[in-house]
């Protein structure tokens, strides 16, 4: 309910992944919620991935998906931008389909990153997504049984860790995986995460407070 998001008192910004619904189809209390800006973003493709941003915030100006027209079209990307910072609310694409489908996948990474990379030199990046790639062993059920399959690909890995270690200590992530989720023996963690990414020679610290599922409640970030 939006009033748990109300009760944490000051301002917000609420991004949703794999919303698989346009603003037209829920209920109308949350297509617009009272005190909130909302951004809503479907694929071309119905009930299919889907984005949405609610902020308290009014942004400065609103981007849906990345440039490069490979990469749109499937309802991935919303980016507010604010005098202080952007903001990226992003549902990475799933590579369990084929190989192509993985292709597709690490290119959407990389093109994002070449993205987000020319965003951060102007002001810092703050970036709420599923990645639907898990990084750590501890972030999968089963980690050997799923070293196959597209979600815990040593590729998909390494694009992780490589972004991760390309530019410290200016990125600080947050992950956390839901207790309540049902994975099968073949499934893995969608890997939900929060990243801040700031401009060269500047850093960022972020403080957050913890429910008791391990999900943050808050994240505050600071320059």
């Amino acid at each position: 309910e939006w009033d748990w998001f109300r009760n944490l008192g000051g301002g917000c910004i609420v991004g949703l992944q794999e919303t698989k619904a346009s603003k037209e189809q829920v209920e109308l209390i949350h297509q617009e919620p009272e005190g909130y800006n909302a951004y809503w973003l479907l694929g071309q493709r119905k009930g299919y991935s889907g984005v949405a941003v609610f902020s308290t915030y009014a942004p400065l100006a609103v981007t849906y998906a990345l440039p490069q027209a490979t990469y749109q079209g499937e309802g991935r990307l919303i980016h507010p931008e604010y005098p202080d910072f952007h903001y990226m609310n992003v549902y990475f694409p799933n590579g369990q389909q084929g190989d192509e489908r993985l292709a597709y996948k690490l290119g959407y990474y990389d093109a994002w990153l070449e993205y987000a990379q020319e965003l951060r030199k102007q002001k810092p990046i703050v970036v709420c997504g599923d990645f639907n790639t898990a990084h750590k062993p501890i972030d999968i059920a089963r980690p050997k049984e799923n070293e196959k399959i597209s979600g815990f690909l040593p590729i998909e890995r390494a694009w992780l860790s490589w972004k991760r270690m390309a530019m410290p200590p200016r990125v600080a992530t947050i992950s956390w995986s839901s207790p309540l989720v049902s994975r099968t023996p073949h499934s893995a963690s969608s890997s939900p995460r929060l990243m801040a990414m700031s401009p060269p020679r500047r850093t960022l610290r972020y403080s957050e407070r913890w429910v008791r599922l391990m999900i943050p409640r808050r994240v505050t970030i600071t320059r």
